[in-house]
């Protein structure tokens, strides 16, 4: 499953095999590749308040893999959390749904191990999309902007930080939104990242409790 762009037609494109799970083949998870559908959406929205048809300019404008990894899969797993809950999306059976907080006790765990075993010392803003630790940008870019977003609120991203994109750039929107420079961002991060998990967890959103009734 991907995005694709096509920016040049106009359009934005998003293609996927059949998701496995969908028919519950190989004990795979419904609920995972919801969620997936959800991400690359997110990366739909980001592309649509760039205007440029440029490459390189396009992917400054996105900025660092985290940012734009992180955000994807943030959004989709707390939008897809409340349509669950809302009864608007169906529980497909089979899904393994757990909490918001074991989602990302996960997230922390496996984005650690893949920084100490396959490239030690790197940072956030260090991870790129051809680091063997590219699996981080995605874990730990989804607790960067929870992080972010329990600072300045939950919809900080649609309402101000990719609609400033375009125009200020991805570091004039960052410090537009957030109301700091993204080296602050990084050393405040760093510093979070070494408190208890418990004081982690507490900056997620409370989400609603998910109800079976819906599940088909």
């Amino acid at each position: 499953m991907g995005y694709t762009g096509m920016r040049k037609w106009g359009i934005i494109q998003i293609f996927s095999s059949y998701p496995m799970s969908f028919d519950r083949l190989f004990n795979s998870n419904p609920a995972e590749a919801q969620k997936g559908v959800f991400h690359e959406y997110g990366h739909a929205v980001l592309n649509a308040h760039i205007k440029s048809m440029d490459r390189d300019k396009r992917s400054a404008f996105m900025g660092p893999p985290w940012s734009v990894e992180g955000g994807a899969e943030y959004m989709a797993h707390i939008t897809v959390r409340k349509l669950w809950a809302s009864g608007k999306l169906a529980i497909l059976d089979g899904s393994d749904l757990g909490s918001l907080e074991e989602e990302f006790m996960r997230k922390m765990t496996r984005s650690k191990k893949a920084i100490q075993e396959h490239c030690p010392g790197v940072t956030l803003k260090e991870l790129t999309y051809d680091n063997e630790c590219t699996s981080a940008a995605y874990g730990l870019g989804a607790w960067a902007n929870a992080y972010l977003l329990n600072k300045v609120g939950q919809t900080a991203l649609l309402d101000s930080f990719y609609p400033s994109l375009n125009e200020l750039g991805w570091e004039g929107a960052f410090q537009k939104t957030f109301g700091m420079t993204s080296n602050e961002f990084y050393a405040e991060f760093n510093l979070f990242l070494e408190e208890p998990l418990a004081k982690q967890l507490a900056i997620l959103p409370q989400m609603d409790a998910i109800s079976s009734k819906n599940k088909c």
